[in-house]
């Protein structure tokens, strides 16, 4: 009996650690905390770093919207590690998952297998070129991003390896996500682009007339990989969709996928508060709290993020792209 009451007990108690980690539950989700700007913990979205387009106050959202996927945890996770695993045959094979490192461990350097598919477009300051395609690691397949990286209904993930890796532009592989914006920019720098600026990815979301999402003026479900739209195959969770796959999700210039599906990293630097402050934008598959409007996914909106967490913030809901200056 007293080993039964014992079990019972540990069942229970990691049943009480799933509730408390149900970051994306909307039942038991806490109010979010408002504030003029966000010094630490949380993101707000903006339109250019500071207030909201709409001018409601600046939103605080919890590292655990962020970061993680959210949702219910199943008990077993509550009880254990995630089992990662490299991905599908081939080089990733030599791949190691090292929750220590935070990152798979595979020797480098990583090479695109071709040009980058782009489009030029002419913006407020110039012509410029930009990703076709949200950025892809080298070694992304339709099913995962790079060796190691988070599947749909895991809690976690890691970065992909820490090597030199050139950014890629290729339709009907996974994004590249959980990446940080110091490596998102030396990818885009290895094949001798750069991170899109705040204006670039905005001109090309929105086209010449400036339409609020990259399909036009007004939402239109499942045009885009947003609010969970997108769930492969047998699997019972949402997640990224592979580059191009929704065939509306398309910009007038022909640009893929800049609304929704991957938040995407700008290349401006610093507001008011600090020069080490980042931003991202665009929208994401993800629905979380305070960030589920429709005008939250507005083409010109931004996410903060903080200098507290700038340098080591790496999403599996953001990725990049990039661009470069047109002769």
């Amino acid at each position: 009996m007293t080993q039964y009451s014992n079990a019972l007990g540990v069942r229970l108690s990691a049943v009480l650690l799933a509730l408390s980690l149900c970051g994306g539950c909307d039942a038991q989700e806490s109010p979010p905390v408002y504030d003029a700007h966000v010094n630490g913990g949380g993101f707000s979205p903006t339109s250019d770093g500071g207030a909201p387009v709409d001018g409601s106050p600046a939103r605080r959202i919890e590292d655990s919207e962020v970061s993680h996927d959210g949702g219910m945890p199943s008990l077993d996770a509550a009880l254990s590690e995630p089992e990662l695993d490299a991905g599908p045959p081939g080089q990733a094979d030599a791949a190691v998952c090292s929750a220590d490192a935070g990152r798979a461990i595979l020797n480098g350097p990583f090479r695109c297998a071709d040009e980058p598919e782009s489009v030029e477009i002419t913006g407020e300051s110039g012509r410029y070129r930009i990703f076709t395609y949200e950025a892809s690691h080298p070694l992304a397949t339709n099913t995962r991003a790079f060796p190691c990286a988070r599947q749909a209904g895991q809690p976690g993930g890691l970065m992909a390896p820490d090597e030199n890796t050139e950014a890629c532009s290729a339709r009907g592989v996974r994004p590249w996500f959980s990446v940080r914006w110091a490596d998102a920019k030396a990818a885009c720098e290895q094949i001798g682009w750069r991170l899109c600026t705040q204006e670039e990815l905005t001109r090309a979301c929105g086209g010449r007339d400036m339409r609020a999402f990259t399909f036009g003026a007004i939402f239109e479900p499942g045009a885009c990989n947003l609010r969970e739209a997108f769930v492969a195959g047998d699997v019972m969770f949402a997640s990224e969709s592979p580059t191009g796959h929704f065939e509306e999700c398309v910009s007038p210039d022909g640009v893929y996928d800049l609304t929704g599906n991957l938040w995407e990293w700008n290349a401006n630097e610093g507001d008011e508060f600090s020069s080490d402050t980042r931003f991202n934008q665009g929208a994401g598959w993800k629905t979380i709290a305070e960030h589920h409007r429709d005008s939250d996914m507005h083409c010109n909106r931004t996410v903060t993020i903080p200098q507290s967490r700038a340098d080591v913030h790496a999403s599996s809901m953001v990725g990049f792209r990039c661009c470069q200056s047109a002769p």
